[in-house]
């Protein structure tokens, strides 16, 4: 409601770019709990208490563990999640189903350095809950840190080459661009070839990227086209 007593509607998008703070999902009041939200905000409210001092006991950093990437890559999969972010490594296996986002925007990412993509969409306070999964820290050096994956085209069922890879960022050519209204674009991407399809299951959505005034910023779309 206005000062001046006019009902209005006001739309606000669930975070804010980078680690700029506002967005709904960063505020505790009107969270539907069949979304995941109310448990959320519990586990929120314990990290949130408990996150500082956590972070001011160097005491414990001689019993620290650290992972090899070449261990951390095998917590790949629903039933054993494991990421890192800014050479920590936390286990997210408890957290899969407390996610607002969805199992697939942490699976996506499941045992390889997700500190790009986290850092993109995730706010202060949500960093600070991340603390809660923390296991030990990525070990420097370590067997597996030079190792290189030759990665073959995807194909489908019937063989056909998959355009999209769940576990890398695509770069696609944008070859037209129409708009739609003062802030909406409609932006149609072209395929590496035309012997390839999108790749995307139905009811599933891709994360579109940019560097935005030096910081990565991504958004999730469903194509209206899957060509």
């Amino acid at each position: 409601r206005t000062a001046s007593g006019k009902h209005v509607f006001r739309f606000e998008h669930p975070t804010q770019p980078g680690q700029q703070t506002g967005g709904w999902m960063t505020t505790i009041s009107g969270k539907p709990k069949s979304a995941g939200f109310g448990q959320l905000l519990e586990v929120q409210g314990q990290v949130t208490e408990s996150a500082a001092p956590a972070a001011k006991a160097p005491a414990k950093d001689s019993s620290k563990k650290t992972f090899t990437l070449e261990e951390i890559a095998k917590h790949n999969t629903e039933e054993d999640v494991w990421i890192i972010v800014k050479d920590r490594v936390y286990d997210c296996t408890e957290y899969l189903e407390l996610h607002p986002g969805g199992i697939d925007s942490i699976i996506i990412n499941a045992g390889e350095d997700a500190t790009e993509d986290f850092e993109a969409i995730h706010s202060v306070k949500a960093t600070k809950m991340l603390e809660k999964y923390y296991i030990g820290d990525v070990e420097k050096g370590g067997a597996g840190a030079e190792t290189q994956v030759v990665e073959k085209d995807q194909v489908d069922e019937k063989g056909r080459k998959i355009a999209l890879n769940p576990k890398k960022k695509i770069a696609f050519m944008l070859q037209k661009k129409t708009q739609l209204s003062r802030d909406s674009f409609l932006l149609d991407f072209a395929l590496q070839s035309p012997e390839h399809v999108l790749g995307l299951p139905t009811g599933k959505h891709m994360f579109l990227s940019a560097t935005i005034n030096g910081e990565l910023v991504m958004r999730r779309y469903t194509p209206s086209y899957p060509a």
